[in-house]
């Protein structure tokens, strides 16, 4: 039964956070608009998320036993932050034509250095990070990881 819980989590955790996410906006356009392109795009990114790349992590701190609250919300953060932030960065960097010529006009334009402008597209992970920590802290308390503030295996 505990194993069921742990895995139905990872699917029902998103679905509580993309709920928590999306609900002020019902009252700004009305439900389809809200269905349509808040509540199900929100829903596909958390569930991947949680899916593909929180379940193996999730499964090497539980076979460690290490599935804490801290490594969870920890591993939430970087889940959440990391993949945007990377390509974000990677956009900027590879594919607006400063990385492989010698135009760097997109980090330049602004009058700041390289580095600077690297920062300041990494801000971005903050909030996703922050997210992502929900998401995690969801999960584990709907997977049964919460009991005794470590899960112990079957």
């Amino acid at each position: 039964m505990q194993q069921l819980r742990f895995a139905s989590a990872f699917v029902l955790a998103p679905v509580a956070l993309t709920t928590l996410l999306t609900t002020p906006m019902v009252f700004s356009g009305g439900w389809r608009i809200w269905l349509g392109f808040f509540f199900l795009p929100t829903l596909a990114v958390t569930l991947a998320h949680s899916i593909l790349l929180g379940a193996p992590v999730a499964l090497a701190l539980r076979r460690e036993k290490g599935l804490t609250l801290q490594r969870t919300l920890l591993a939430g953060a970087v889940i959440g932050a990391v993949p945007l932030t990377l390509y974000v960065m990677w956009r900027g960097l590879v594919v607006a034509k400063g990385w492989f010529g010698t135009d760097y006009s997109e980090f330049l334009a602004t009058g700041h250095a390289v580095a600077i402008e690297l920062l300041a597209r990494g801000a971005l992970s903050v909030p996703l990070a922050l997210v992502g920590a929900a998401g995690a802290a969801i999960w584990w308390m709907l997977s049964g990881a919460s009991s005794n503030n470590r899960w112990r295996g079957p």
